[in-house]
């Protein structure tokens, strides 16, 4: 007993120690139970952090423990059961204690049992919603110190439910967990198992009504307690629709009832048996019980309620729905247009007008069925339908006008209370506008896409329809933007749409889609393979692009593609291409090229286009010639019978080379009998190439066509071919006029002065004269040849001259080359006669024979006279000449341009000539032409835009008439040259052009001659001419204007001028007025490294850049205006709006300014703060600046290398310091801390240190890397000013700031029985602090208005201020307070937000994406906080592209929403106030995990941030597309789709930064695995894996896993991964194998979870055979994805077949047997061939039979018939280690041999000892352990306990009494050991009694079948005790075994 005591004291301390060691713990550190009579309670306690446990407690008379899931062997577990054993009614304790086995570790739970003293019950809610889901009620028990009971489970409780109603009709009913959705409860499923009722029960409302609840406890024991019970009230969840309503006097308005069930409003029916609606005022309203209808009976407010007649009216608990009603009378109408309210509606669309009537406060009133109004609408709008009460109709517009509709109230006429009139008509009207739709021209444009030039197409869009004013939008203005004139314009590839959307109605809109995408084929679809010299040949290109459409690919033919950078190759000059000259797109071409023809010849044209590296190409071959015109002769072909002439034509096609067959030259005339044609090209050898000669012979009087046809055959689908042709007319005549004309030829004679006959032609007398012969026929064409004619001459008078031919005239053959292309015939006159007058005469008498003889034509005869001539006198043919001397006239200038102006008159003189002219114009309305004889000069007077052309021609001069061209002109076309926008207040000139109608520029006589208007759209700015400068004249054509700025704004400038036809405008010109560009800060210091942001404000906008610029080197500035100080001086820096000038597209700059900036040496630092005394609990900000007077603005600014900020106090218990987002859970960098908030603790003084290290270079010290700059300041916490008596007397006044407000509310707000009032006694003291306005005048403080609004002025000062609340019944209460209006100290920024960093997360900065707020707190001198101050905050930032900051609701806050990651220092102030400053440092950057910006398909991505609500629930991840990337919302893991795209992926507290991730498509499977496994089908079941990686092209070589975790998640998507998106595949490598793969394994997709990695799984099927054992071949493996796109590459993986045997041998008349092993030889060699029991069975090494066979003899030892299906006594065991095969063969013995009982063999016993020699040790040294356990438990621990025992009873005294010598001898066969008892043995065996074996089966030698054993006569024995299986069973049954 004294040693257990001992171990009991040395034990305990250690338990308690112990459990310091580890931190585990129990559920719970003490429990309380109750105590009952009949039962126990329990409560279970367990280990929290794992462990085995032995359970004990200190009482066990109070408490019982019991283990729970023990651990049979170690007899330990987590859990135990604690149970009541006391039935005292009484407090007692019990220590529970708990021993870690492994550990010792001590766990203590202190258990207390105790009586009931007291039941209550909790409850969420006292009212239930009628069959709504059931509310759980619990009652609670209690100790008499108010403790609650850990557990009531177990325990019986009677509920009773007692209905309250009028009719106690049952409103409550109870509900069995196992009935209802929910869990049931521990310890309730029993008891309703047995009908009862425990702690927990669920109630539901079947009824509208109230009810009581009680419990009590059904226990004698507790019959003392009394009763607990709760009211509850049972209502119908309903709703009265409307809530609140507006109807007139005498209208009756339906209400109705709904009631909420099951999430579902359902209509309640009216009249209904239960509810009913009934007004509270009947007076005012009347309501109908039988229906839900409402009539209004007299101006007023009433509410409507809902009546249950189920429940007492007067009940308190009830709560009924109610709805408000106001009788009142209307006071105007209002007409509205359904569904949009837009009265601008299109053509065919029906639409809804309704009439709403409103009262004075402009409530609507509800128009019922007794309301009568008029309305009526004109017949451009139809009505189909309209309501009774005429307040509706719908309709549509048939056409484009204006229909009126007009409605009236007439009156209400009640039933009840009869017509109500109105005092006033009520009457509106509107016009419905009413537009066609909107279509777009063209409404679909596929443009090409060029990566390197990256196109910007300019595609102009045409609207029509609407009311033509439109706006137009583009869905994706990064691919393309259009202008709000419909001028499309691109910036990028893609889809997008362009709508026109009418101003008045967005809904009258129509799209136009672009297409712009990558070209894919380039074809020439037409061209003409000729072209004329100097002309162009248009190459029609088409581009085409691919789309894949219903699976199949089509080519879409671009729109336009003229802009595109095509390559044009020729193989040599002789064409040019014009890339300016362009043609309209002809059929599905996009553009074309025009190549113009330099030179005659062949050439090929190749068109190429590249895309990404890709030449798209056609080539074509063209030619070119010279036109196809008639050179020779150029006039007329008139011949005489019997003559000819060469047609000389030149140009036209020429022979393609190698295609002379192609060639081909058509001479046609139309009537051969009149004339021939023939080509006589190859008779001559004309000087050009390209000349064609065609040979007319007239025949016969008459006239026909000759037609030349020359073209060349096209080869080509896409050519086309052009016949080039020229057609002339021959005309075979008859002479009916002779003209005879000196050299100088006079056009008509008869219109000179003189008398021509008479001797009036001038010709020169000092030379032969040659008369030219002209013949004519009677149409006046002159003849070509006349050679056939035979002509009489004479000359008078005689002598005075002489002809050279007497019977013709003299031809003088033109040539062309050695052509003879015509003849100009001639008489030569040689005059005898110096000066004076020559009569040359002559006639034609006929044909001359001899020439028509040789073509043997037949004139007619008389000659000259046809058959139309007869009986016609035909006159001779006769001429006479007189000829004189003569001069030729001249016109000086004879090009003249004339101005179109009625007042622009111009002269040209005439000089020399005879002074008889005659003026011929080829216009006579273009203008007046006059010749003044007086001044021998033309008068010209336009009349009209054209040319004409002035012939001025001597009537008797021989001579060439003189020409005079007039071109007159009006302005046709106005070029405008100026920029887009000016600045206000500033000037732009404005050079405008005149141009004519042919795009020439005009030569303006005088600017005000021409009405040239300008004009704006809106006037926002001036405009005037200029003034011309005669040093620097205005330019040809030009006329000048300046514009000066007036008003900001945009407008357009059109000039105006009368043309000669209509009026010309120039093109609208767009024009911004805009304000001057300004930067900030002017002026400013920097430090080196620190940075600063320029700001801009005002400048031109759009497509405006702010350039920003230096020539300095101190400091750099980038793009967006981000300036770092680089070296100590002063630099100025520009800001510049450049655009681009709208004409020249050089870059202009609109607008300028400049800023200058110090850089300064940082000398020192210094610690500044607005106060440095200040009240405990007062939060301070202090700032570190820099010196000299270097703001924190400047300090925080430095990125590389930053500045370091430490600070620091010397006594820390006085403040502390923290930062500004340390409330939610971030704690800055060194870096960042540019201030610190101090808030003071305690009373006291101190130091606040700050330490900053800076660059050396800061510092302008170049040496040091950095330099650490100290300061402090002192700072002192006073206390508070209190009151100490009496205590906890608030003593802070109301405290405001001068000029805020502040409303004021109390408790009692709203409440319609109590009375608030506000009061200012009058008295106040005014501050003799500064006034917080100089100016301020008066003395009043603050004012309030009834409304509880508080303002204060300029006056500091205080006031009392009273408040009261009187209620209904006249009780007031009062509140004073003391209002303060006091000067603002100083200002403090602090961050509220709704999300913070979790505690187990550490971070440094504001994370990427969030949302905060930024809220100032204003403070007076000592620290105490403003209740009112100023409503705007100011901020400033030092850079303006990383946050968003807007303005918040709530006054003196700003929204900050962080977008990128960086460093912005922020500054805060408020106007008005001084020293208000306050900054900030944020510095973002981003917190989730992983970061990355690309997935392949099949990634698994694990999300995680530390960012969490204000409650500590993790923010949703969302994802864009589900397809791409789909996010598990409870797990915050994402897998990925098998599609490629972009996702968007969201978190919903970090919405300000939304994360842009690409998904690619898998473009590689790449296995892992290391292709050295061994596969093989020995082992059954087995399972491989080969790792693979789905990869894309960026990651290949690099990702080894396709699991990407922002955190641990492995197990937790352990359940959910399936392996998607790629498929496995085996084959064996060695095709000729007799069987295939999938008889041995099968292959599937799988995922390893613990790698978070995808695999190929091969599961071994088992399958073995002769055949398959001996295969000799590997295995491939593969993978492809799922649609088949991708496949892996070949993994080969080693394959050994496992060896294949029979399961079972027999052996019938012989102990001896045979089996053969067949397999691979690498594979035998390494067999174990072994027996499962050497002393039964004898297997040999085994012999070869061939290279894949082995052969094994056995041999049986031993036998027992009862070993008969014994695998562990006669089995055979095959062990291949490289195969994992483990083979078990059953040797069956059957015949003869199965009767024998024994065979001769070795000893069993020593076969025993030796194989379990080391288990019989262990067990020997574990019975010595148990005996010694026994002994000391027995004699020293266990208590003595008498108990009557039989002796004789005793198994072991038997056992060893009757079996003396069995226990110590063991059989050598097993028929012996069969036949011994099973206990026995197991006893000497734990007895440690050692068998003699040698007595019974002394050592025998030899062969086994050769020895004999003496125990024959035993061998038919039975066995006593049990079976000798037993023996052989499993080592699970053995050790369920019983010891008998």
């Amino acid at each position: 007993m004294a040693l257990r005591t001992l171990l009991l004291y040395l034990i305990v301390p250690l338990v308690f120690v112990s459990i310091t060691v580890k931190c585990s713990k129990l559920n719970v550190p003490r429990v309380l139970l109750p105590i009952f009579n009949d039962f126990a309670t329990n409560f279970t306690l367990e280990a929290t952090e794992g462990g085995c446990y032995k359970w004990s407690t200190t009482r066990y008379d109070i408490i019982q423990i019991t283990a729970l899931d023990e651990d049979p062997e170690l007899e330990c577990s987590t859990r135990a059961l604690v149970s009541t054993v006391t039935k005292e009614a009484a407090r007692n304790m019990a220590v529970v204690l708990a021993e870690d086995t492994n550990t010792k570790q001590m766990l203590r739970c202190d258990v207390m049992v105790d009586a009931i003293h007291e039941l209550r019950i909790t409850t969420t809610t006292r009212e239930l919603f009628m069959e709504e889901a059931p509310e759980d009620f619990e009652v609670n028990a209690y100790d008499d110190q108010g403790n609650e009971f850990s557990s009531l489970e177990g325990i019986e409780f009677d509920w009773n439910i007692v209905s309250l109603g009028p009719n106690r009709e049952a409103v409550l009913r109870y509900i069995a967990f196992r009935d209802s959705p929910y869990e049931t409860p521990p310890g309730i499923e029993a008891l309703e198992k047995e009908s009862k009722k425990g702690y927990s029960i669920l109630l539901e409302g079947v009824k509208s009504g109230s009810a009581k609840v009680s419990v009590r406890l059904p226990y004698t024991e507790y019959k003392h307690i009394p009763v607990c019970e709760v009211q509850l009230m049972v209502v119908a969840n309903l709703l009265i629709t409307p809530p609140e309503a507006y109807i007139m006097k005498g209208d009756t308005i339906p209400f109705k009832i709904f009631f909420l069930k099951n999430g579902r409003m359902e209509e309640v029916e009216l009249p209904d048996s239960q509810y009913y609606l009934e007004a509270e005022n009947q007076q005012i309203a009347f309501s109908t019980k039988k229906t839900g209808d409402i009539i209004g009976l007299k101006e007023g407010v009433t509410r409507i309620v809902l009546r249950d007649r189920n429940v007492n009216k007067d009940d308190p608990l009830l709560k009924l729905p109610a709805a408000n009603l106001h009788v009142v009378e209307p006071d105007y109408l209002v007409l509205n247009i359904l569904p949009h309210k837009n009265w601008a509606i299109l053509v065919a669309d029906h639409h809804d007008i309704v009439a709403e009537l409103y009262t004075v406060d402009d409530h609507k009133i509800f128009i019922g069925n007794f309301v009568k109004i008029e309305m009526e609408v004109t017949p451009e709008f139809v009505v189909v339908e309209k309501s009774l009460n005429g307040s509706w109709l719908t309709g549509y517009g048939v056409k484009p006008c204006v229909a009126v509709v007009q409605a009236s109230l007439d009156s209400v006429k009640s039933e009840k209370i009869g017509k109500v009139s109105f005092n006033k008509p009520i009457n509106a009207r509107n016009d419905i506008l009413i537009f066609p739709r909107i279509s777009i021209i063209p409404s679909e444009v596929i443009l090409p896409w060029d990566p390197v030039t990256r196109p910007k197409y300019e595609i102009s869009l045409t609207a029509k329809g609407g009311d033509g004013k439109f706006m137009w939008i583009s869905t994706d203005n990064s691919l393309g933007m259009v202008s709000q004139s419909g001028h499309v314009r691109t910036q990028s590839n893609g889809f997008f749409e362009v709508a026109a959307v009418m101003l008045r109605n967005h809904h009258n809109r129509a799209n136009a889609k672009f297409l712009i995408l990558p070209p894919s084929r380039l074809e020439i679809v037409e061209f003409v393979m000729e072209a004329e010299i100097g002309s162009p040949v248009y190459l029609h290109i088409a581009l085409y692009a691919e789309q894949e459409k219903d699976g199949r690919i089509i080519h879409l033919p671009f729109s336009r593609c003229q802009e595109l950078p095509f390559q044009i190759k020729m193989s040599d000059a002789k064409f040019r291409a014009n890339k300016t000259a362009t043609l309209p797109t002809v059929g599905i071409s996009c553009g074309n090229i025009a190549m113009t023809a330099l030179e005659i010849g062949t050439s090929k044209v190749t068109i190429t286009y590249y895309q990404d590296g890709k030449a798209l190409e056609d080539s074509v071959t063209l030619s070119a010639f010279k036109a196809l015109t008639l050179v020779e002769p150029c006039n007329e072909v008139v011949l005489a019978v019997g003559t000819s002439i060469n047609l000389v034509y030149a140009g036209g096609p020429r022979p393609m080379i190698g295609r002379a067959a192609d060639f081909q030259r058509i001479v046609v005339s139309e009537d051969e009998t009149i004339a021939v044609a023939i080509d006589v090209t190859d008779r001559y050898k004309p000087p050009r190439e390209d000349t064609t000669v065609v040979e007319v012979l007239c025949r016969k009087i008459g006239e026909t066509d000759v037609k030349l046809m020359i073209s060349n055959t096209p080869t080509a689908s896409n050519c086309k071919s052009q016949t080039h042709s020229v057609r002339t007319r021959i005309n075979c005549a008859k002479p009916r006029k002779i003209v005879l004309q000196p050299e100088l030829k006079i056009a008509d004679s008869n219109a000179c002065p003189m008398d021509l006959g008479s001797g009036n032609v001038v010709v020169q007398s000092t030379r032969n004269i040659d008369i030219d012969v002209s013949v004519f026929d009677e149409s006046g064409l002159k003849f070509l040849n006349i050679s056939s004619l035979n002509l009489g001459w004479t000359v008078e008078p005689y002598n005075s001259a002489d002809v050279q031919v007497n019977n013709g005239a003299i031809p003088k053959n033109l040539t062309f080359g050695d052509i003879p292309i015509s003849f100009r015939w001639y008489q030569a006159l040689e005059p005898s006669l110096d000066r004076g007058q020559v009569v040359v005469n002559v006639t034609a008498i006929g044909y001359k024979k001899e020439v028509l003889k040789p073509y043997k034509i037949t004139a007619e005869s008389p000659a000259f006279i046809t058959d139309e001539d007869h009986g016609v006198v035909v006159p001779p043919i006769f001429f006479s000449l007189s000829l004189y001397l003569v001069e030729d006239a001249v016109i000086s200038p004879n090009i003249l341009t004339v101005f179109n102006h009625p007042g622009n008159k111009i002269t040209v003189p005439v000089k020399q000539g005879s002074g008889f002219f005659e003026l011929a114009v080829s216009a006579d309305d273009v203008a007046v032409v006059k010749y003044l004889e007086s001044s021998k000069e033309i008068e010209i007077t336009p009349l009209k835009s054209g040319e004409m052309t002035v012939q001025v021609i001597d009537l008797c001069l021989v001579s060439r008439p003189a020409h005079l061209i007039v071109n007159v002109v009006s302005v046709g076309i106005i070029r405008v040259e100026m920029v887009d926008k000016v600045e206000i207040a500033k000037c732009i000139s404005v050079i405008v052009r005149l141009y004519d109608e042919n795009d020439n520029l005009m030569n303006i006589p005088d600017p005000n001659m021409i009405d040239l208007r300008p004009e704006f759209r809106d006037n926002i700015a001036n405009i005037y001419l200029a003034e011309e400068n005669p040093l620097e004249p205005w330019g040809f054509g030009e006329v000048h204007y300046v514009i000066t700025g007036v008003e900001l704004g945009d407008t357009k400038l059109v000039f105006s001028v009368t043309g000669s036809e209509e009026e010309v405008h120039s093109a609208p010109l767009d024009l911004q007025v805009f304000e001057p560009l300004k930067l900030s800060p002017k002026n400013g210091s920097l430090i080196i490294n620190s940075k600063m942001q320029i700001f801009s404000k005002g400048g031109p906008t759009p497509d405006v850049n702010i350039v920003f610029h230096t020539e300095s080197k101190i400091i750099k500035v980038t793009e967006k205006g981000v300036i770092i100080g680089k070296s100590l001086g002063v630099a100025r820096i520009y800001g510049r709006s450049i655009g681009v000038h709208p004409f020249s597209g050089q870059s202009i700059i609109y607008a300028e300014d400049y800023v200058e900036i110090q850089v300064v040496k940082l000398t020192g630092i210094k610690v500044v703060a607005p106060l440095t005394r200040f009240k405990v609990g007062a939060i301070v900000p202090f700032w570190a600046w820099g010196v000299p007077n270097i703001s924190p603005m400047v300090l925080g600014a430095f990125d590389d290398p930053p500045i370091i900020f430490k600070w620091n106090v010397d006594d820390k218990l006085l403040v502390d310091l923290s930062g500004v987002f340390h409330p939610v859970g971030v704690f800055k960098k060194k870096l960042d801390r540019v201030g610190a908030k101090v808030t003071g603790l305690q009373v006291g003084k101190t130091k606040l240190f700050v330490n900053a290290t800076v660059p050396g270079a800061t510092c302008n010290i170049m040496n040091l890397e950095t330099i650490t700059l100290s300061s402090w300041i002192e700072i002192e916490i006073i206390p508070e000013f209190l009151l100490t008596k009496p205590k906890n007397l608030p003593a802070n006044p109301l405290l405001i700031a001068p000029f805020s407000q502040l409303q004021l509310e109390t408790n009692m707000e709203g409440s319609t029985t109590t009375k608030i009032t506000y009061l200012l006694p009058g008295e106040h003291t005014i501050s003799t602090d500064v006034l917080a306005n100089p100016f301020a005048t008066g003395d009043v403080i603050v004012s309030i208005s009834p409304t509880g609004l508080l303002q204060s002025y300029g006056v500091l000062g205080q006031t009392l201020l009273i408040v009261t609340a009187m209620d209904e019944l006249g009780l007031k209460q009062r509140l004073t307070m003391v209002v303060e209006v006091r000067a603002i100290q100083y200002m403090n920024l602090i961050v509220t937000a709704n999300w913070h960093i979790h505690s187990d997360s550490q971070l440094r900065t504001v994370p990427l994406g969030t949302e905060f707020m930024i809220r100032a707190t204003f403070h007076d001198n000592v620290g105490n906080k403003f209740h009112a101050g100023p409503k705007e905050l100011k901020i400033r930032t030092s850079r303006c592209d990383l946050l968003k900051i807007v303005e918040s609701k709530e006054d003196a806050s700003v929204i900050v929403y962080t977008k990128h990651s960086g460093s912005t220092m922020v500054k805060g102030w408020a106007e008005g106030i001084q020293q208000t400053a306050d900054y900030m440092k944020i510095h973002v950057e981003q917190s989730v995990r992983p970061n990355l910006d690309s997935l392949t398909s099949g990634d698994v991505i694990c999300l995680w941030t530390p960012v969490v609500n204000e409650y500590n629930v993790p923010g949703t991840w969302k994802s864009s597309d589900d397809s791409l990337l789909h996010i598990n919302p409870a797990l915050d893991i994402g897998f990925v789709g098998n599609k490629e795209g972009v996702v968007v992926v969201t978190h919903s507290l970090l919405k300000s930064a939304p994360i842009y991730i690409q998904v690619h498509i898998v473009s590689e499977i790449e296995f892992l695995e290391s292709p050295n496994i061994m596969l093989t089908n020995g082992e059954i079941h087995s399972v491989v894996r080969v790792v693979l990686v789905l990869q894309n092209e960026n990651t290949v070589g690099i990702k080894t896993n396709n699991l990407i975790q922002g955190w641990r998640c492995r197990s937790d998507i352990r359940k959910i991964v399936r392996p998607t998106g790629f498929k496995c595949f085996i084959d064996f490598s060695n095709t000729s194998v007799p069987i295939t793969i999938d008889r041995l394994f099968n292959i599937t997709p799988s995922w390893v979870p613990d790698t978070g990695q995808y695999a190929c799984k091969l599961i071994n099927l088992g399958v073995n055979g002769t055949d398959i054992s001996v295969l000799r071949t590997n295995v491939l493996l593969w993978a492809t994805t799922d649609d088949g796109q991708t496949t892996s590459k070949n993994v080969t993986l080693k394959f050994l077949p496992g060896v294949y045997t029979v399961t079972e041998i027999i052996l019938e008349n012989s102990y001896v047997g045979e089996f053969v092993v067949i397999g691979l030889p690498e594979v035998l060699k390494q067999l174990d061939v072994s027996p499962a029991d050497s002393s039964i069975l004898y297997v040999d090494s085994g012999s070869s039979v061939n290279e894949t066979a082995t052969k094994y003899e056995i041999q049986l030892i031993d036998y027992h018939w009862r070993l008969a299906n014994l695998e562990e006594a006669m089995g055979i065991v095959i062990i291949s280690p490289i195969t994992k095969q483990e083979i078990k063969i059953l040797v069956r013995v059957s015949g003869q041999l199965e009767k024998n009982v024994c065979v001769p063999g070795r000893s069993p016993v020593v076969s025993f000892l030796k194989t379990y020699k080391y288990a019989l040790a262990t067990a020997a040294v574990m019975l010595l352990i148990f005996f010694l356990t026994f002994y000391f438990y027995s004699n020293y621990m266990q208590p003595v306990v008498n108990v009557n025992l039989n002796s004789t009873r005793s198994m072991l005294t038997n056992s060893l009494q009757t079996s003396p010598v069995s226990c110590q001898t063991q059989a050598q066969c097993a028929a012996l050991r069969a036949s011994m008892p099973t206990h026995q043995c197991n006893f000497c065996a734990n007895r440690r009694i050692s068998p003699d074996v040698s007595r019974f089966y002394p050592r025998t030698t030899g062969h086994p079948n050769t020895s004999r054993s003496p125990c024959t006569a035993n061998c038919n024995r039975e066995p006593i005790y049990g079976d000798v299986s037993t023996f052989y069973t499993s080592p699970e049954v053995r050790t369920n075994r019983r010891m008998m």
